[in-house]
């Protein structure tokens, strides 16, 4: 019994709703099982009830209080449950029918939603990047990058139903997400024109924001309803795309570069859509350590002169020198060493000075070259190249040194000059020339060749010492002031 003129009763076997005031059949039960009218039940309507028509209408009679879920076999579970991914009615019917979302007439998915907010004409779209993987290919000024894409919109124009506070259970069907308005969000330095995309490997949610607007009357279940404008919709995907960077190799391998992820929105302009610039975010969860960088700390940078919304990933890289330093710098170094040691040998046996220096010429000339296919090829020169050609150019002023040694104290005297020359070593070191008379090339002119020689010999050792100290005291300083 109601509390009006409304009664249910069991008439020749049928359960049968009437008006006891006008004696009026409103609707009978259709057979079901269990024969019970309590629960969620197939009715026909034989007049028009609460503006619906005659014919089939499936209506509930719950024994339910507020804030309890009806199941089909009118038992009562708590609202939370409904649609929680589990079962809890015992006919499971609490996990039937959980469409998250309500769409009104007239929805179309081409048009953007508007802002509510009457300061801000444009939608608040917040970004999150989350960056799993990153690796830098310094050769193809490339930097490839695994990374979470997060968009984070409100729709003003749904209704959404059941939601629950943890955001793993709103997660929306496919076929649901096909219906939605989504953003579009174009990659803008990439190898080839790449932007977000909605297919099997997207997923969104329904992100719970704000409590209920009430139960959902024109339906024969319990359906809490929640607000557009006060709940947002996340979408999400994994992506691997391939950046380009222009890195500066001035300084390499001592260098500092800043690679960049430049995303737009290319669904509307900065008026409609807008990135958030207070709420939108990056974060990394990859190895900071790389090959040749040590990633630091990330950041946005909002603006641009496009007339859409531009967002860009800063992501500063530092290189790491360990690698150059160890292949490099200490293998160069011990050759110019080595080819300064053979200064040291005996002057007698020019060979054996020659034939080190020239080996170690073509070692470091070797490297060059190893070093130079292993880099962009640039216009400019590279701290290692500077580096490197002046390990060739000190080893090829040493060997110009043995030469000077070699003529200075074994060359053969020419007809003329020479002898002059000559005899002035000889007369300051030995007397005055008899006039009329030269000094034999060999006997007198052994003491001053080797007096000569020596000297020569002392300025070669110091000489060499003196610019590789003048050239690393500039070298390191401009360096270090960068």
């Amino acid at each position: 019994m109601g509390y009006g003129a409304y009664h249910i009763k069991r008439l020749n076997g049928t359960w049968t709703w009437i008006n006891v005031v006008t004696n009026e059949t409103i609707a009978f039960m259709l057979e079901s099982l269990p024969d019970f009218p309590m629960g969620r039940r197939w009715w026909q309507l034989e007049q028009p009830v609460c503006e619906q028509k005659e014919g089939d209408r499936w209506l509930l009679l719950s024994p339910c209080q507020a804030g309890y879920f009806t199941c089909n076999d009118a038992t009562c579970i708590p609202l939370s449950y409904r649609c929680d991914l589990k079962y809890d009615c015992g006919d499971n019917s609490d996990e039937e029918e959980c469409e998250l979302v309500s769409f009104p007439d007239g929805y179309q998915k081409h048009l953007p939603p508007r802002s509510m907010d009457l300061e801000e004409a444009a939608l608040s779209i917040v970004l999150t990047v989350i960056v799993e993987s990153l690796a830098v290919k310094t050769i193809d000024m490339v930097m490839e990058v695994s990374y979470q894409l997060m968009l984070t919109w409100k729709d003003n124009r749904l209704l959404y139903q059941d939601l629950k506070v943890d955001s793993t259970l709103n997660v929306l069907p496919g076929d649901t997400m096909d219906k939605l308005w989504t953003p579009e969000v174009d990659f803008i330095n990439t190898i080839k024109s790449e932007h977000t995309l909605m297919d099997g490997d997207s997923v969104m949610r329904v992100d719970r924001r704000a409590t209920s607007i009430g139960m959902k009357p024109a339906v024969p279940r319990e359906v809490e309803l929640f607000s557009g404008d006060a709940n947002t919709l996340t979408a999400r995907r994994k992506y691997g795309t391939s950046f380009m960077c222009h890195l500066s190799l001035v300084l390499y391998p001592f260098d500092v570069q800043e690679c960049v992820m430049h995303f737009r929105i290319s669904s509307a302009t900065k008026f409609f859509l807008l990135f958030n610039p207070n709420m939108s975010s990056v974060n990394i969860s990859a190895n900071r350590f790389l090959v040749e960088y040590e990633v630091g700390d990330l950041s946005l940078e909002h603006g641009g002169e496009s007339q859409f919304s531009e967002v860009k990933v800063i992501v500063p890289l530092t290189r790491r020198s360990g690698y150059a330093i160890l292949n490099i710098y200490l293998p160069t170094l011990v050759l110019l060493i080595v080819s300064y040691v053979t200064l040291f040998i005996r002057p007698a046996i020019i060979d054996v000075r020659m034939t080190s220096a020239l080996t170690v010429q073509l070692v470091i000339a070797t490297l060059f070259s190893q070093v130079s296919a292993s880099l962009p090829k640039t216009s400019y020169f590279k701290m290692v190249d500077l580096w490197l050609i002046f390990c060739i150019s000190i080893t090829f002023l040493t060997i110009i040194f043995h030469v000077v040694v070699d003529n200075v104290m074994h060359g053969e005297p020419s007809p003329s000059g020479s002898t002059v020359w000559v005899n002035s070593l000889a007369k300051s070191k030995l007397g005055p020339v008899v006039p009329g008379h030269t000094a034999p090339a060999t006997t007198p002119s052994v003491p001053g060749r080797e007096v000569v020689g020596k000297r020569v010999v002392i300025a070669t050792k110091v000489m060499v010492p003196a610019v590789f100290i003048i050239f690393n005291s500039c070298y390191w300083g401009y360096i270090m002031s960068q």
